[in-house]
């Protein structure tokens, strides 16, 4: 449950906001921006306004987004606003995301974000502004980003102008501010019971429409209020259901498009990945619509499925009076359709910003539209804690999601005897989260909303007694709001950009693969290092699932190359962070996570080597390719029954001359290069390596060699895992790497 509560007024000037800043108004057209620009200046600030029409500078140190104030004659004005906020954002992403800088939205809903008094229909829009503001902050962790709600009202703009210039300069932690005639709000969380209804809102026979209510979570919601109710379902989706096919009964992905793939040479048909793919999930969606139609009926209620696009109002109205002649009036909308297209602000499309909020908020109205005429009980918006804290990637999504939350809290002050629920839910265990997020998820310590829990948990709200609107489920909201509260100057996100030159990295020249210098794995974990050192020390962590997602391919190394780095911490149990490094074309090339306090490594035990010299020629140009200034290995031995050693220099004994981040990548690589040559005792041909489970510089690389000694794991025709460890000239462990993963490859020609 949400509430507006008194907050006092802080009285910490932002370091984001010092004299000389330059900060851009975009004009409200009414007269704040005149006045707020005369306030800032008198606080030293230097302003311009931005003018209908003229588009925010991406070098500018602060925005503060004043068309919220504005009185719209229709949703479609208000939705234009929305859209508006977040170019302007997207145009200062850049920046801001990387040297911080002052984000600033301001709307009038009420000075309360609409959570205690009625305000206009066409403002629920509004609350697409704050969405955008929390996503900003979770973006930029440098830079301070504020959702604030003016009363406005009928209220002078030079007392408005002043009341908004004294909270920008004011400081402080919140996210949220109201600004109610007279008073100052801050948006809290509250936790609370529910009591069941005397007289639920539905009951047997009563007809409730669905959208996106054929599949995932909202099918197994409404599988539980079928069995509650008795009632009667009309499930709307985009997805056509075909006549029923054989397959559906298989549940093995990789036989379905084993058949479909016979099928097609069958009828002498050629068939791409991409369109064999399509046709599997096509089989897929129609094994669960027709499941869920089955499971609701199997619960004692009536379902039928419905082909529409339900932000098409007329193609609603249409599919929905054949279905009351059938079954009656229409008395409760569940709104639980949606689509992600997750990309932070600087990366976002018109096309995705149109298909993501369009599905939500064109969807809800749609909905609410070709109902109008009904008496509903009931009227639910399935929402997301995307759009109560923000998050990372979804802008769009968390600026839907926040509409459907206030169009709710509008809605219900419109209709007396509905009971209506914006419901803001954390992550499921199903639907869009797959194998994958789930172990993000689980490793963030976020946890999952199970199918059935999440199902009783809908049930309750719909047919409890409670008259909260909005709802928020799940813990990944005090995860998000904790990130949003942390002080800039020690950030949970790192964006960064490191330029790759002959300059800066010399002996890159030497590391090419098809005649292009490509980064090495050595180098991407020294990268990584240096990256955490802000909040780890470098002996002082392990780097674990190290992947080698795609080669780095440094075309323009001459001239120099900028390669992105991305680090997310978390603090949840263990304190570790994620990293990803991308080329300059934006193609994730590696992937890894940082663990601080490791547990103390020990040597792996010594495998049986050989003391003899190793016979072949340890740089044919072939298995190792490495130029000159790479040929760090030295008294290579002969691989014994479980493994084999060498001398590796170092940094420092190869004679480098560019700095040392943490790590010692001549060493680092000189280790990689003998489990590339052991690997050539296992697998014929060339590999390379691309994945190291553990790695853990324990001490200063201080001496100029240190031996490597390798031990096999195991191995196959195509793949070897070893363990490496590097011994400094005293027998002491400099650094060990633990399942490192050998692959072969096959050059092209």
């Amino acid at each position: 449950m949400l509430r507006a509560v008194a907050a006092p007024l802080p009285h910490q000037r932002p370091d984001t906001l010092p004299p000389g800043a330059e900060v851009t108004i975009v004009d409200d057209g009414q007269g704040v921006a005149l006045a707020l620009a005369a306030a800032l200046e008198s606080q030293g600030l230097e302003t311009t306004i931005c003018s209908t029409g003229a588009k925010v500078k991406p070098d500018t140190d602060a925005v503060i987004y004043l068309r919220g104030l504005r009185d719209f004659a229709s949703i479609e004005e208000s939705s234009a606003i929305a859209k508006d906020a977040f170019d302007a954002a997207r145009i200062v992403a850049p920046k801001f995301s990387k040297t911080g800088g002052y984000f600033a939205t301001v709307q009038d809903t009420g000075g309360r974000f609409a959570l205690d008094e009625w305000c206009e229909p066409t403002k629920a829009v509004l609350g697409a502004l704050a969405g955008l503001t929390k996503t900003a902050a979770q973006e930029w962790p440098l830079a301070v980003a504020r959702a604030i709600d003016l009363d406005a009202g009928h209220r002078d703009v030079g007392a408005l102008a002043q009341e908004l210039a004294e909270e920008i300069l004011a400081g402080g932690a919140d996210l949220e501010i109201g600004r109610p005639d007279g008073e100052r709000v801050r948006v809290d969380l509250e936790t609370g019971r529910l009591a069941p209804r005397a007289l639920p809102p539905l009951g047997a026979g009563d007809l409730v429409v669905v959208s996106g209510g054929a599949r995932g979570v909202t099918a197994a919601c409404i599988i539980e209020l079928a069995r509650r109710t008795r009632g009667k379902f009309a499930l709307l989706g985009r997805s056509a259901l075909p006549d029923i096919d054989v397959l559906e009964a298989e549940n093995d992905d990789a036989v379905v498009k084993r058949t479909l793939l016979a099928r097609a040479k069958a009828a002498g048909e050629s068939i791409s990945p991409k369109d064999l793919g399509w046709r599997a999930s096509k089989i897929a969606a129609a094994r669960e619509i027709r499941a869920t139609l089955a499971a609701v009926a199997a619960a004692g209620g009536q379902a039928q499925y419905i082909s529409v696009d339900v932000r098409d109002v007329n193609a609603l109205c249409d599919a929905f009076e054949p279905l009351r002649a059938q079954w009656g009036p229409i008395r409760g909308v569940v709104h639980g359709a949606g689509v992600i297209e997750d990309r932070r602000l600087e990366d976002k499309t018109d096309e995705q910003y149109d298909k993501v909020f369009g599905t939500k908020v064109g969807g809800f109205w749609a909905l609410c539209a070709a109902t109008a005429q009904d008496s509903l009980k009931v009227l639910c918006a399935f929402s997301s804690v995307a759009g109560r804290a923000g998050n990372v990637g979804q802008s769009d999504y968390a600026m839907a999601n926040e509409v459907l939350n206030k169009s709710a809290q509008i809605e219900a002050r419109r209709r007396d005897d509905c009971v209506v629920k914006s419901i803001a839910w954390g992550p499921w265990d199903g639907g869009m989260v797959g194998p994958d997020l789930r172990a993000m998820f689980e490793e963030r310590g976020i946890a999952l909303i199970g199918l059935e829990a999440g199902a009783q948990i809908f049930a309750n709200e719909i047919l409890g007694d409670s008259a909260d609107v909005e709802i928020v489920v799940g813990s990944l909201i005090e995860a998000n709001m904790d990130d949003a509260k942390h002080e800039p100057s020690v950030p949970t996100v790192i964006d960064r950009e490191v330029r790759i030159s002959t300059e800066s990295h010399p002996y890159l020249k030497d590391h090419e693969i098809d005649g292009t210098p490509v980064l090495p794995l050595a180098s991407a974990l020294e990268l990584f290092v240096d990256t955490v050192a802000v909040w780890f020390s470098a002996n002082d962590l392990a780097l674990t699932d190290v992947r080698v997602k795609a080669g780095v391919r440094l075309r323009k190394l001459d001239e120099g190359e900028v390669l992105t780095i991305h680090a997310e911490r978390s603090t949840n149990g263990v304190d570790r962070a994620f990293l990803e490094l991308r080329d300059a074309d934006g193609k994730l090339c590696y992937t890894a996570t940082a663990v601080a306090h490791p547990a103390p490594e020990q040597a792996s035990i010594v495998p049986q080597t050989s003391d003899e010299a190793y016979e072949g020629v340890v740089y044919d140009g072939q298995l190792l390719f490495h130029g000159p200034s790479l040929r760090v290995l030295e008294n290579v031995h002969r691989p014994g029954t479980e493994g084999m050693s060498a001398v590796t220099l170092t940094s420092t004994g190869a004679g480098w001359a560019t700095p040392h981040l943490g790590t010692d990548p001549a060493a680092l690589d000189g280790a990689m290069q003998l489990a590339v040559l052991w690997t050539s005792q296992r697998i014929d041909g060339l590999s390379l390596p691309l994945g190291v489970a553990d790695f853990r510089a324990l001490r200063p690389f201080d001496a100029d060699r240190v031996t490597a000694v390798l031990r096999e794991r195991s191995s196959n025709r195509s793949r070897t895992l070893t363990d490496i460890d590097l011994i400094g000239p005293h027998g002491e462990l400099v650094a060990t790497f633990r399942g490192v993963e050998v692959y072969k490859y096959r050059r092209r020609d």
